[in-house]
């Protein structure tokens, strides 16, 4: 198994990761190229707080440089913690558990995080810049908070919105 975190100001780690995040975000991933554009997503975030990325390799299609590459832009207020158990949890690829986007890893990744709030995001998706901070609005008072998706056709770059 496999672990590491990035912080803020890659390499120089100045993140304290023990301090409970604000939000985490839960990735995994099968190392498809979309996932630079998954992270930058993350890290163009309109959010004021502190964000911690989990990012969860369920198996490995690309090669890891990605993670390093995309986080040579890592602004400082977040962190990006990578887990690979070095095997598959999801049926998919010969693991046990039956979810076809990563096993167990959602479910490993929630119990990990550092922060009392939790997004999901898969590694072929990203969010407009405003999406952590107004989800986190909206889920005050709460136990749970949703959003809309847009779904976009990426021949013509064209959208429309889906709940």
């Amino acid at each position: 198994m496999v672990t590491r975190s990035v912080a803020g100001g890659f390499p120089n780690s100045n993140v304290d990761l023990q301090n409970p995040f604000d939000v985490s975000v839960v990735v995994p991933t099968i190392l498809r190229p979309s996932l630079k554009r998954t992270l930058r997503s993350i890290f163009s975030q309109d959010f004021p707080g502190r964000i911690q990325i989990l990012l969860g390799i369920d198996i490995k299609k690309n090669d890891a440089a990605v993670i390093d590459d995309a986080c040579r832009q890592i602004p400082n207020n977040c962190a990006v913690c990578v887990l690979d158990l070095g095997y598959s949890t999801s049926t998919r690829h010969g693991g046990l558990h039956p979810a076809a986007d990563g096993g167990a890893l959602r479910t490993i990744m929630s119990y990990a995080a550092n922060s009392r709030y939790l997004a999901y995001l898969d590694d072929d998706n990203w969010w407009a810049p405003q999406h952590l901070a107004s989800l986190r609005r909206a889920i005050e008072g709460f136990h749970w908070a949703f959003s809309f998706r847009w779904f976009v056709d990426l021949h013509h770059q064209k959208s429309q919105i889906r709940d």
